[in-house]
């Protein structure tokens, strides 16, 4: 099996490489994997030889880069190694035919959002940028339509899918990913005695996030007389946090901002357990790993009311609609002063997660692999 995952280095994506090999690997020990890998992604110990990885140059140094390696490398690789199956978690095939059975991935649910669409070409600077969008969305359209078989993590993510591109039904499995970098816990979190409720956002940034409805909510929360902390996870150089930070001082609410940057796996799972609620108010993800992550940590959770959100969660969630800061303010306000609910909310989350596991994961993933091969 080779698994194309040239593109992925960072965040959830790079979550969703290491543990769902590592689960097919369980599962199928027979398997030979060969992995397609950016080299922030290749584990320094390469120890099963059941995993074959092959590290390559950048191909996002430039676009030509990046159609090179679709359209002449990774062809190459296939001749060469002749696997039964070509696994992409990239949300791209190469735009040829290729000898093999194809299964691709789609985890950017962006490519299939209109509003995030336009979100997007609105943050970028050039139209150089915003033509080479475009045109990275419309292969990742002609990709989901091409495949012989495509899989999301999310239904409503399926069926955004098949709006954009025409497949059917039948041609994409929905098979939900586990509980991101998190384990569940085996009960629910002690209730913290503090009189500042810790609000947390464990997200990198996105045009999706949503963080300014976040902070407009925190204003009326601080106006109201609520005592509490935002706790966010921004990498601490980048410009986009900048902006975010920024519009946080033109609020007022800066002084109630804890960022702690960007932060290896063992470090998040403390941050998670440091914080007494989660939100997202992010209004597009194609799975939310944050979310799965807080509820299997036991943690009350707050979400922006969208079709994946509400799917993931399940009803443990309070949910709000998106872009309403007194709606939010409100679902926060209730779990600041109800620590019933809050410990009630805690409970939901949990029993919810655990519906979510790398195992289940990967069993599903391998029927789909083997059912083309």
């Amino acid at each position: 099996m080779l698994i194309n995952a040239i593109s992925i280095k960072e965040g959830g994506s790079k979550v969703v490489l290491m543990r769902l090999l590592s689960a097919m690997r369980e599962a199928r020990p027979d398997f030979e994997w060969i992995v397609a890998a950016h080299r922030r992604s290749i584990p320094i110990e390469q120890a099963d030889p059941s995993v074959i990885w092959l590290s390559l140059p950048n191909v996002e140094a430039s676009p030509l880069s990046f159609l090179r390696w679709y359209e002449l490398m990774l062809p190459q690789i296939i001749r060469e190694h002749r696997p039964k199956v070509l696994f992409s978690q990239t949300n791209y095939l190469p735009r040829r035919a290729v000898p093999c059975a194809t299964l691709l991935l789609v985890q950017n649910a962006g490519y299939f959002s209109a509003e995030f669409e336009a979100l997007v070409m609105d943050s970028l600077e050039s139209r150089l940028a915003r033509y080479l969008w475009r045109r990275k969305s419309q292969w990742a359209h002609r990709s989901a339509k091409a495949a012989d078989m495509v899989t999301v993590q999310t239904a409503a993510l399926a069926d955004a899918i098949r709006v954009r591109t025409g497949r059917s039904k039948g041609g994409i499995a929905v098979i939900p990913h586990g509980p991101g970098i998190s384990a569940h816990r085996c009960s629910p979190p002690a209730e913290r005695q503090t009189d500042v409720m810790r609000i947390g956002y464990v997200t990198k940034w996105g045009v999706q996030k949503n963080f300014r409805t976040l902070f407009q909510a925190a204003r009326k929360l601080r106006d109201a007389g609520y005592k509490f902390r935002l706790i966010l996870t921004l990498e601490n150089d980048a410009r986009e946090t900048k902006n975010v930070l920024q519009a946080a001082q033109e609020l007022g609410v800066e002084a109630l901002i804890e960022n702690y940057g960007e932060l290896p796996f063992d470090k998040i799972i403390a941050i998670y357990d440091s914080l007494d609620i989660f939100v997202c108010p992010s209004f597009c993800e194609s799975f939310g790993f944050p979310t799965v992550e807080a509820m299997a940590r036991g943690l009350p959770v707050v979400v922006a009311r969208t079709n994946e959100n509400i799917e993931i969660t399940r009803g443990a969630a309070l949910d709000f609609p998106p872009f309403d800061a007194d709606a939010l303010a409100s679902r926060l306000a209730l779990l600041i002063e109800d620590s019933r609910e809050r410990s009630r909310r805690g409970a939901l989350s949990l029993s919810n997660s655990r519906s979510f596991t790398w195992e289940k994961a990967a069993a599903e993933t391998v029927a789909a692999i083997e059912s083309l091969g």
